[in-house]
């Protein structure tokens, strides 16, 4: 069963998420099919209408458990809390995405080299009001390429009041300094 339910107020299928709705990350007894290897860590995205990856949060607290073979599938059984996501400030209205894409456990030092994407949840969001936004976070992506020899990804969150607070301070200082300097 996958445990991805909205806010409680948040009963209708029809009614839609605006900017800060709180989104839970959490799988319960989601039965994954891989082919031989076995999942040992996640990764969330919330990907926008227009497929881009808005933030994403890694979880190594994934418990698999296996549960049978089928052909040449391997299914297991995955249980995860990895806290949860927020619609971001001034959000594009449509279908917003959760997927998770779950990695193979590493062989010693090196990389697990499989992984599958799913798509766990469609969110119908709309604009919401400015009030919405305001108490919603920012999400940016720091993407780095190192390549050939690695890439370094890694999501940041800022909660929207919080960088109100620091402008109003950052003015309050330059006012008084400015006072300062005039007497």
């Amino acid at each position: 069963m996958i445990l991805l339910n909205l806010l409680s107020f948040f009963a209708v299928a029809t009614e839609q998420a605006v900017p800060g709705t709180r989104i839970p990350l959490q799988l319960q007894d989601y039965e994954l099919k891989t082919f031989g290897w076995e999942p040992s860590s996640m990764r969330w995205e919330l990907v926008d209408p227009n497929g881009i990856t808005k933030y994403f949060v890694d979880s190594n607290k994934l418990s698999a458990t296996f549960l049978r073979k089928e052909g040449d599938y391997w299914v297991y059984s995955i249980s995860v809390d990895a806290g949860y996501v927020q619609i971001p400030a001034f959000a594009m209205q449509g279908d917003w995405k959760i997927r998770a894409t779950f990695h193979e456990k590493p062989f010693f030092v090196l990389p697990g080299t499989h992984s599958i994407t799913k798509t766990i949840d469609t969110i119908p969001v709309s604009t919401g009001s400015i009030f919405d936004s305001l108490n919603a976070p920012i999400y940016f992506i720091l993407d780095l390429d190192f390549s050939p020899i690695g890439h370094w990804q890694h999501a940041y969150r800022i909660d929207f009041p919080v960088l109100v607070a620091i402008a109003l301070l950052f003015i309050i200082f330059m006012i008084v300094i400015l006072i300062l300097r005039r007497r």
